[in-house]
């Protein structure tokens, strides 16, 4: 949703007309698949933008797992996911927070949660406003933390969640 450093945003317009043209050509089940986000923000501004250039496949959002806020940076910066890390890096007292809450010191402080919850919120919330919006699933990235991200998944699958004005909190 937030372009690739390698890859031009006309050649990216290219590739998602070709893919939707191949697509009406045969039976295969398509769909555009994006690297991560943090914000919901630049994720329903880019799937508006392509949907109003002719894109009709359905989109499969990216979304990080949960990830120290180290690795979580590393790999913005690897997939040139450029306004995500300036919303990780907006706030650098937060992000000392979370930077320290996954150290010996963690258990003092009081961090931001490094969940995806806030982003997931805020794509159901956008989805129910735009009943054409083509997003249909989200597909995790666990950058390095698959065990504390499938554990989060799962229980999220299985109903142990809090709804909260900013996001949700699993129990």
């Amino acid at each position: 949703p937030e372009g690739s450093p390698d890859i031009s945003p006309a050649d990216c317009a290219l590739a998602i007309k070709e893919k939707n043209d191949y697509a009406k050509q045969t039976d295969m089940g398509l769909y555009l698949a994006t690297q991560f986000a943090f914000e919901a923000a630049p994720i329903f501004a880019w799937e508006k933008e392509i949907r109003a250039a002719g894109n009709e496949l359905p989109v499969h959002i990216g979304v990080p797992g949960l990830a120290t806020i180290k690795t979580l940076m590393r790999h913005s910066a690897h997939c040139g996911v450029g306004a995500s890390v300036r919303f990780l890096t907006r706030n650098p007292v937060n992000v000392l927070k979370l930077t320290l809450k996954d150290s010996f010191l963690g258990k003092y402080v009081n961090a931001p949660s490094s969940e995806p919850s806030q982003l997931m919120r805020d794509l159901v919330t956008g989805l129910d406003a735009d009943q054409d919006c083509l997003i249909q699933q989200c597909h995790l990235y666990p950058l390095g933390g698959l065990k504390k991200s499938a554990a989060w998944m799962y229980q999220v699958q299985d109903g142990e969640f809090e709804l909260g004005s900013k996001g949700f909190t699993v129990r």
